[in-house]
């Protein structure tokens, strides 16, 4: 009686681990990194990107896993197909060839930012080549790595926009590139007391929209792009993208 009761408990445990695996099989992976406040593992709702990729998906009653990694590493994972697709990214023909794009998220603007301290001279250009006496801090797999080489600046490459800006704020480069908005809220995190000795390059560098993006390795991918993007539609038509992006107040 016993080994039929344990045969039993054995059976509904076996059973139930098999419902779990088949409900996790159907979750999507998705790899991102930190670009707070866009995307962060440590914000509430993992950030407005997040917040906006996530009501896609439910709209469209597909469970996600969200995991963070070194943007190199999770632009790889969606390469590779170890991930469904990544966010947030902008657009290059480069990318294009191995990921599919979703319709835009929403437009972010890139700067050049410096230490007025370390700076004689506020630095004016009209193109990049302008710039081609100056030392730059870049983050590696970010998508101006092409842009800076073909203008033939000075770049030197961190593995985090934190360790760049770091840089930047020792004097071991005159300018960083980065989201505006990144930009000051990574500062006012690392650099609370001297905030105001940061400052921006009044020439933007870009303004562009942002995508998610799909692994061209995966069969599903244009299936999922198609239904992201009418799904992603909707919600902008019913407004609740730009709830979501007027709640962070950025």
């Amino acid at each position: 009686m016993q080994n039929l009761k344990t045969i039993f408990i054995l059976l509904l445990i076996s059973f139930f681990s098999f419902k779990a695996f088949a409900k996790d099989s159907d979750t999507l992976l998705i790899s991102t990194g930190e670009w707070p406040p866009y995307v962060s593992e440590h914000m509430e709702k993992k950030g407005m990107a997040s917040e906006i990729v996530a009501e896609v998906f439910k709209h469209m009653q597909k469970p996600i896993s969200i995991e963070f990694f070194y943007w190199p590493k999770s632009y790889n994972n969606a390469v590779t197909g170890y991930a469904i697709g990544s966010y947030v990214y902008y657009y290059t023909e480069k990318r294009a060839k191995n990921l599919l794009y979703s319709d835009p998220l929403f437009e972010a603007k890139e700067v050049f930012f410096y230490r007025k301290s370390q700076q004689s001279i506020l630095p004016k250009f009209k193109k990049l080549s302008d710039l081609i006496d100056y030392k730059i801090a870049g983050v590696r797999g970010f998508y101006y790595k092409g842009l800076f080489k073909e203008a033939g600046l000075n770049v030197s490459y961190s593995s985090t926009e934190m360790q760049a800006l770091q840089m930047v704020a020792d004097g071991k480069a005159d300018l960083i590139a980065m989201n505006e908005i990144v930009g000051w809220n990574l500062i006012k995190k690392l650099y609370p007391e001297e905030i105001n000795d940061f400052a921006v390059i009044d020439k933007v560098v870009h303004v562009k929209p942002t995508f998610f993006v799909f692994s061209k390795k995966n069969e599903k991918s244009k299936e999922l792009l198609a239904k992201f993007n009418e799904s992603l539609s909707i919600l902008k038509h019913k407004g609740t993208i730009d709830k979501i992006i007027s709640s962070y107040d950025l």
